[in-house]
This record gives structure tokens, C-alpha cells and sequence, in this order.
């Protein structure tokens, strides 16, 4: 059974492979800096759900919006939110599976992770029966 897999874009490394950590015993997951970089692992993998810093991406509020919604509606990818910011921009909400603000535990995404996606591994399943 193929695994889902998770692109991470998050500009400190040292977060990012703290998620990595958590998330990888049971998803696939690309890690990147940049929208770009996401766009080369969107073109090359099929993709279950994308995590999003939007502080330092290289993105206005205008540019971030427009490549959300083509994500959410070109490939139709729950999109999740992870900031060190509240978000107030209703317009941004709209598109947004979820929206977290940092500091956020690795358990916390992984478990939103499992609900946005609705996803129990094989094991989970058998261990509860």
C-alpha cells in the first residue's frame, strides 16, 4: 500500500527536520525552502497534503494567495497553514485545510496530518482491534 506523501515549505531547516522526524515513520516527505522547490516535488510525485510557512517563501500576500488557490484548485491538495503569525486574512482561510500557529509539536501536525487526510495507517488499525 502506497504511503501518502507530505511536502513540507518551511525556510528553518532545523523545524523542518523536526517534523520530518515525526512524519516519516508513516508518510513519504519532501522537504523545501521555496515555493519553486515545491513546484519541481509537485510536478514529480503525487502529493497528499502540502505544509506551508508562508514567512519567507519570497511571496506578497497577493503572489502567496494566487499560488493557494492554484494548489487547492489546480491539483486539489488540502494546503495546511503553519505560521509564527495568526492569520486574519479571511481570503487566505478560505483555501486553507487548516491553519496553525507556531510554535506547533511535530505530534500536533502529524495528528492534523492523519485528520485532514482522514488516514489511519494498516497497523493503527490492526493493534486497535
Amino acid at each position: 500500500m502506497k504511503r501518502p506523501c507530505v511536502v513540507i515549505i518551511e525556510k528553518d531547516i532545523a523545524t523542518c527536520e523536526m517534523y520530518q522526524r515525526e512524519l516519516e515513520p508513516v508518510f513519504d516527505v519532501y522537504s523545501c525552502v521555496n515555493v519553486k522547490e515545491a513546484q519541481q516535488i509537485l510536478s514529480l510525485h503525487d502529493i497528499n497534503v502540502i505544509v506551508l510557512e508562508p514567512e519567507g517563501i519570497g511571496f506578497d500576500k497577493l503572489e502567496l494567495l494566487n499560488w493557494i488557490k492554484s494548489i487547492t484548485q489546480t491539483y486539489n491538495i488540502p494546503l495546511i497553514l503553519s505560521s509564527t503569525r495568526e492569520i486574519s486574512d479571511e481570503d487566505l482561510k478560505i483555501e486553507m485545510a487548516a491553519c496553525l500557529v507556531k510554535p506547533v509539536l511535530p505530534t500536533v501536525l502529524s495528528l492534523l496530518i492523519r485528520d485532514v487526510l482522514q488516514f489511519t495507517p494498516m497497523k493503527e488499525v490492526i493493534q486497535a482491534n
